[in-house]
């Protein structure tokens, strides 16, 4: 069975009446083509609103700094239904695939023209990471970087000019709507620059230009020159079983204080310590299979087990947290001792590049739901590669608090609780072209009280408290699941959820003011005093009344108290029957092109926003969406596309599982 297209705008959306004036959009949803329903989420609307439409020509594009002439004629588009909240409408069957412009029309006044099917991008992430170099690539994540039949392009623009077009590679196989790859020739200057794209279709019209917020806004990418690091080799003795731990200990020794590499020779090297890479340094092995640092006795720091492999400390922050080394892990394996219950690479307290690539990583199965059981560990770090890696571990890679543009593409990942988990202030993740594989059940696994095993969006573990403002920026494409045993009704929760958010604020407001491009919205009464983070990078969201649909980003916020700064003012102003809810961001999430073969429990889980999942095959579950009243707060989920996926067992369904909202909610 085919699902062709479902998409949610805003579940439990209370239905009340706005003043009638402009009509405003929101949100529409789009990857969508001719005979195919467009749901936009409106202000200033009502059951009377329609939509008329237009075909964009798909003529000569120009620069993206030019004026576009004048819109074409706008005709009617058929209607499906229209409310204070929402229009839907339909794409006129005889349209071409392409873009598409459009307007909302009440009897107050016709929206401003919007755009259908025009690039919309996340994020962007290149080969190091939140920058690229000259002579590797980016990448963008986002809705329609691409459409079928056109050849996506992107303008460099720097000090108002445009330095350089560059086109998509169209040798890359996963190249498609939602994933654009570029190569970046070596004669691009180095610069920040604004990044505008084009996906082949729209003509003038079709031109956008990235830009995203995560605590800040972000409005240019930077281009520049590869880091080098030191190759100076400094060469580690054939392991002989007795002085291993000394030899690589007095290889690392002799490497100069710029860094080097670590150069290992093949055979097993029989282990007891730690391994403490210095800054700017790589270990290389002889090949996955050919060198083995094996642990003989588990690695303990008192009564804590330590890293099998960490960078070493090379300083201190103005905080005094630590600053650590950045190192490369290249071509051997690693297997731990029997009993060892840690993290094998623990990557910590680090901006600068690194990469660990086919390397193996075999941990022992603990069986209990304490177990600390890691492949890779990573915590407030950034610009990290994982390629061509096996890893066998209760949990496969772990990324707690303050991580950022991780890449984990072509691993082996076998795990036994978690294979992947996004946690506290974590944003920009590639996961794509892995194969997960769930070994053992839950009972030979230890699963006591985890609700959902497998792969975790979350804002668990944020920075210094429980929980972090935001999870957000993921692309998880082309993925492959399977698992080793049977799925039993205990198994049924296993699969992808996201976690971990908070219920900050709910309720009403008293005034909404803008002096000097700030945004301050003074609250009825104090946010949540428990949570004691900031929220610089959460959402308020108009659940309700007045201007409902809308969101913003939180700017400044903390807890216990009467206002918050949001990123942008309020198209249609809020008043007294406005309800908003202050909660983490946990979005900005495409699932594309995977087959889900150990996902029963495939959901979003009451905090998803900006969430599409596509050209997906579901072999062992749907898809769950929750909202309503969790942890004493309001969760909707918001702007949700489950689009062209394939279904292989009839017991399978989609559905929308909602609860119910707070007392006093509609």
């Amino acid at each position: 069975m085919r699902i062709k297209s479902f998409t949610v705008v805003g579940l439990l959306l209370g239905l009340f009446g706005v003043g009638l004036s402009q009509p405003v959009v929101f949100y529409a949803s789009d990857p969508v083509f001719p005979n195919e329903t467009v749901l936009t989420s409106t202000g200033n609307t009502d059951s009377s609103a329609t939509a008329s439409i237009a075909q964009l020509p798909n003529t000569d594009p120009g620069s993206p700094l030019d004026t576009p002439p004048a819109l074409p004629n706008f005709g009617p588009a058929p209607m499906l239904h229209s409310s204070s909240t929402s229009v839907e409408f339909v794409v006129p069957i005889s349209y071409k695939k392409g873009a598409y412009a459009y307007q909302i029309n009440t009897g107050a006044g016709v929206s401003q023209p919007q755009f259908l099917n025009v690039p919309r991008v996340q994020f962007i992430m290149g080969d190091y990471g939140n920058f690229a170099s000259r002579g590797g690539w980016l990448e963008l994540h986002g809705r329609c970087v691409g459409l079928p039949g056109g050849t996506t392009k992107i303008a460099l623009v720097a000090s108002n000019k445009v330095v350089a077009y560059l086109t998509a590679d169209t040798t890359d196989p996963y190249n498609d709507m939602y994933r654009q790859r570029f190569l970046i020739p070596k004669t691009v200057p180095v610069a920040n620059y604004a990044i505008f794209v084009h996906n082949g279709f729209g003509g003038p019209y079709g031109w956008t230009r990235f830009q995203t917020y995560v605590t800040s806004q972000v409005n240019t990418f930077r281009i520049t020159n590869a880091p080098l690091w030191p190759n100076t080799k400094s060469n580690v003795a054939k392991p002989d079983g007795v002085h291993d731990d000394q030899s690589i200990a007095d290889a690392i020794s002799k490497l100069p204080d710029a860094g080097g590499v670590i150069n290992l020779a093949p055979g097993t090297y029989k282990l007891s310590k730690p391994i403490v890479i210095p800054n700017h340094s790589t270990m290389q092995g002889a090949g996955e299979g050919n060198t083995v640092l094996q642990w003989t006795k588990d690695p303990m720091g008192g009564s804590s087990y330590l890293p099998l492999i960490y960078g070493k400390q090379i300083g201190h922050n103005p905080d005094w947290s630590p600053v650590r080394a950045s190192f490369n892990l290249h071509d051997f394996s690693v297997v731990a001792n029997s009993t060892y219950d840690g993290a094998a690479v623990d990557r910590e307290y680090t901006l600068e590049p690194g990469s660990i690539n086919n390397v193996s990583i075999i941990l022992p199965r603990i069986a209990t739901y304490t177990a600390n059981v890691k492949g890779i560990y990573l915590r407030q770090t950034c610009n990290y590669s994982i390629t061509n890696c096996n890893i066998d571990a209760r949990t496969d890679i772990s990324c707690r608090e303050l991580v950022n543009n991780i890449r984990m593409e072509n691993n082996k990942l076998r795990w036994r609780e978690v294979s992947f988990i996004m946690s506290g202030n974590n944003y920009n993740f590639i996961f794509a072209n892995n194969t997960t594989t769930m070994a053992g059940n839950a009972s030979t696994n230890g699963w006591f009280n985890n609700d959902n095993p497998g792969f975790w969006l979350t804002t668990f573990s944020g920075f210094p408290n429980f929980s972090g403002a935001f999870s957000e920026n993921l692309y998880y494409g082309y993925n492959k699941s399977a698992h080793e045993e049977a799925l039993g009704s205990t198994e049924q929760l296993v699969g992808i959820t996201f976690d971990g958010g908070d219920g900050i604020y709910y309720g009403g407001v008293n005034s909404v003011t803008s002096v000097n491009g700030v945004t301050t919205v003074n609250l009825a009464h104090a946010t949540d005093s428990s949570h004691t983070y900031q929220y610089a990078g959460g959402v308020m969201k108009v659940e309700s009344g007045k201007g409902a649909g809308q969101w913003a980003y939180i700017v400044d916020g903390q807890p216990n108290k009467t206002s918050v700064t949001i990123n942008k003012p309020f198209t249609v102003p809020l008043d007294s029957t406005s309800v908003i809810t202050i909660v983490n961001m946990q979005g900005n999430a495409i699932f594309d092109g995977n087959y889900f073969g150990c996902e029963p429990c495939n959901q979003n889980y009451y905090f998803s926003m900006d969430v599409i999942k596509a050209n997906n095959t579901y072999a062992t579950g749907g898809e769950l969406t929750w909202a309503g009243q969790h942890y004493s707060d309001l969760f909707t989920d918001w702007h949700l596309q489950i689009l062209n996926n394939s279904i292989l067992t009839p017991t399978t369904s989609f559905m929308v599982f909602t609860t119910g909202g707070p007392s006093g909610y509609t």
